[in-house]
C-alpha cells in the first residue's frame, strides 16, 4: 500500500538541486502537496522557526551546516512543534556509527544513498504508522530509540517521556 502524504507538511533540505527536486518528485509521487525545498541548513533553521514542518528530509552532508549541526539545532533551539518534526537523514555511506550519532541527536530514520520512492516510502510509513513517544533527560531531546533508553537509563529521575504530539494527525493519514 502506498503512502498518502497529502495531509503532511515537508521541508526537503539539501544543497543538490537534483537531490531536491527527485526529493519532491517523489513526495509528490505519494500525494504530497506541502513541500518547502530549501538549499542549507541555516536557511531551513529560520524557515521552521516561521513555518514549522512534519517531517523535515535533509542530507547528511552538507557544507554550510552539517546534518549533525542541523539535527542538533531543531532538537536544543526550535520551539513548539518545529522539534517534534520528524527527522529523515539521507547520506551518502550509512554506516552503524553515523546510525548512531545521529540518533542521538533525535533523528527519526536514515535514508542510503541514491534513495528511492520505496526507501522514502518505507521510512515514512514506518514513522508514520508507529510515530515514537519524545524522551527528555539532561542530555537529549528527541524520539524514543531503545538504544537512548539503554544509555540513558530507564529508571533516570530526570527522564520524561511525552507522546508525538501529531500523533493523532499520522493516525488519519491513509498508508
Amino acid at each position: 500500500m502506498s503512502v498518502d502524504a497529502s495531509t503532511l507538511s515537508f521541508l526537503v533540505v539539501t544543497e543538490n538541486g537534483m537531490e531536491r527536486i527527485a526529493t519532491k518528485d517523489a513526495l509528490h509521487s505519494m500525494g504530497a502537496r506541502n513541500i518547502r525545498l530549501i538549499d542549507n541548513g541555516p536557511k531551513a533553521l529560520i524557515e521552521l522557526k516561521h513555518v514549522p514542518a512534519e517531517i523535515v528530509i535533509f542530507d547528511w552532508d552538507m557544507s554550510s551546516m552539517s546534518g549533525r549541526e542541523f539535527a542538533l539545532q531543531v532538537r536544543s533551539n526550535l520551539k513548539g512543534i518545529a522539534r517534534f518534526a520528524i527527522l529523515i537523514v539521507v547520506c551518502n555511506d550509512l554506516s552503524k556509527e553515523l546510525a548512531i550519532e545521529a540518533m542521538k541527536l533525535g533523528v527519526h530514520d536514515f535514508i542510503d544513498k541514491p534513495m528511492t520512492i520505496g526507501s522514502l516510502s518505507t521510512r515514512l510509513r514506518r514513522n508514520l504508522e508507529n510515530p515514537k513517544d519524545f524522551i527528555t533527560t539532561g542530555q537529549y531531546f528527541g524520539p524514543c530509540h531503545d538504544s537512548i533508553i539503554k544509555e540513558e537509563g530507564q529508571g533516570n529521575p530526570d527522564l520524561k517521556r511525552t507522546p508525538h504530539p501529531l500523533a493523532d494527525k499520522f493516525a488519519k493519514t491513509v498508508l
